[in-house]
């Protein structure tokens, strides 16, 4: 085998390891929200990040989406599921669907998108995240299984 062919499959086979580890890195992050693992977040975001929840006001610094995201009640006892992971260098989405009981028992079903950004491309810090939410009436549900 050439030796420049072989270069160039050990760096694609790199590509898609580091391209895993990502998608593995953005789902347990994601995921930390809805399990209310504060110390996950804590550690992977800069003293500056900024979260905006698109139509809210955003949330900055660390302490702030710390107090936004684990001092609300609407985060707890959530189902989610996440749908698919798009990485690239340091951005990532990640889509999926989440469900919760409202007072009266009733389970209320939401789409989302989180759009994050990192401190740079090889880092574990979160820099933003820009959610996109909305919650699915009964006929939305219906048709979006």
């Amino acid at each position: 085998m050439p030796k420049c062919l072989h270069d160039t499959r050990k760096y694609s086979e790199a590509i898609q390891m580091e391209e895993k580890a990502k998608v593995e890195f953005f789902s347990k992050f994601n995921a930390a929200f809805f399990k209310g693992d504060q110390e996950f977040i804590n550690n992977h975001v800069t003293e500056d990040v900024t979260w905006s929840i698109v139509g809210a006001e955003p949330v900055k610094g660390k302490q702030g989406l710390l107090d936004a995201a684990f001092g609300v009640a609407d985060f707890s006892n959530m189902e989610y599921e996440i749908e698919s992971v798009i990485c690239s260098k340091g951005e990532a989405a990640v889509k999926g669907i989440s469900r919760r009981n409202d007072d009266e028992g009733n389970v209320r079903n939401f789409c989302y998108c989180d759009m994050y950004t990192l401190e740079g491309e090889h880092s574990e810090k979160v820099k933003s995240i820009i959610t996109f939410v909305i919650e699915l009436n009964q006929q939305q549900q219906a048709n979006s299984y």
